[in-house]
C-alpha cells in the first residue's frame, strides 16, 4: 500500500483530507492511484486509510486512522561530515531506511566539501531523498535534515546529552557493544567523521563532553559505510 506525508495538520477533517497539488500529482500521476484503492497518509505518526474522494479529486475520504508502530524506540540522531557526490545522498537514503531520527549534516575541520554559500538549496534537495526514503520504507514520519553547522557549533550543540558515540580509527579497545551495554537512553547522537577523519581538535573537545570513542574493527571504513553500519547496529541492540 502506497504511504504518503502530510504536511500540515490544516488539512485533516473529521472525514476528509485535502491532498496537496504535490501529493495529487504523485498520487494519480506517479503511483496511478484509482478512486477504489486504499492509500496511507501520515501525519506524525498517526496513519490514515484513504480513498480519492470520487466527487471532490483534490481530497481523500478517511476510512480508519492508527498510530504508526514502524518507528525504534531509541532515536538516533546522526552527525556525519559532509561527504563528496553520490556518498552523502546514500548516507540520508540508508539511514533513513534504516530509522536514523535525526541528520546533522557538518562542516568539518578535515571535510574535503565546503558549501560555500550553498546550504540552504543543499538541506532542501537532502529533505527530499529523505522524504522519498520515509515513504519507501514505511516510516511514521520524515526524519528531519537540519542547516549545516560547522564542528564548533556541533560540540555547542552536544553539550549536556549523556549518549554521544564516536566511531574513530585510532580507538582499538571499546566496542560499540561496550558502550551500550546498561544504556538505558532514549537517544543517542552518533558522530561520524568526514574523509579526512576527524581532528585531534574534535576528538578532544567531544570527550570533554562526555563523548565516548568506539572501535569498529580492524578494517577502516569509509563515512557512508560507518554510518549505516552504526545506526544499524544501535537498532539492533537497543530494540
Amino acid at each position: 500500500m502506497f504511504r504518503f506525508f502530510i504536511d500540515s495538520e490544516d488539512c485533516i477533517g473529521e472525514e476528509y483530507i485535502q491532498i496537496s497539488s504535490k501529493d495529487y500529482n504523485h498520487i494519480v500521476n506517479v503511483a496511478r492511484i484509482k478512486p477504489t484503492e486504499a492509500f496511507e497518509l501520515v501525519y506524525k505518526n498517526r496513519i490514515y486509510k484513504v480513498k480519492l474522494d470520487g466527487e471532490n479529486a483534490d481530497r481523500a475520504v478517511i476510512e480508519s486512522f492508527y498510530t504508526g508502530e514502524n518507528e525504534a524506540e531509541t532515536k538516533i540522531r546522526l552527525f556525519f561530515g559532509i561527504l563528496k557526490g553520490s556518498r552523502i545522498d546514500f548516507v540520508f537514503q540508508k539511514c533513513t531506511e534504516i530509522g536514523v531520527y535525526e541528520f546533522f549534516p557538518v562542516e568539518m575541520d578535515r571535510s574535503i566539501v565546503k558549501t560555500q554559500g550553498k546550504e540552504k538549496n543543499k538541506v532542501d534537495r537532502w529533505q527530499k531523498i529523505v522524504e522519498e526514503a520515509a515513504k519507501q520504507s514505511k516510516r511514521d514520519f520524515v526524519p528531519n535534515v537540519n542547516t549545516i553547522l560547522d564542528s564548533n557549533e556541533m560540540i555547542e550543540l552536544l553539550k549536556g546529552q549523556s549518549s554521544i558515540i564516536i566511531p574513530y580509527e585510532l580507538e582499538e579497545k571499546t566496542s560499540l557493544k561496550e558502550v551500550l551495554t546498561n544504556n538505558d537512553d532514549d537517544i543517542i547522537n552518533l558522530i561520524i567523521g568526514p574523509e579526512g577523519g576527524f581532528s585531534e581538535r574534535e576528538i578532544t573537545e567531544l570527550n570533554a563532553i562526555g563523548g565516548m570513542t568506539i572501535t569498529l574493527g580492524k578494517r577502516i571504513l569509509r563515512g557512508e559505510t560507518a554510518s549505516v553500519v552504526t545506526a544499524a547496529n544501535i537498532i539492533y541492540e537497543k530494540n
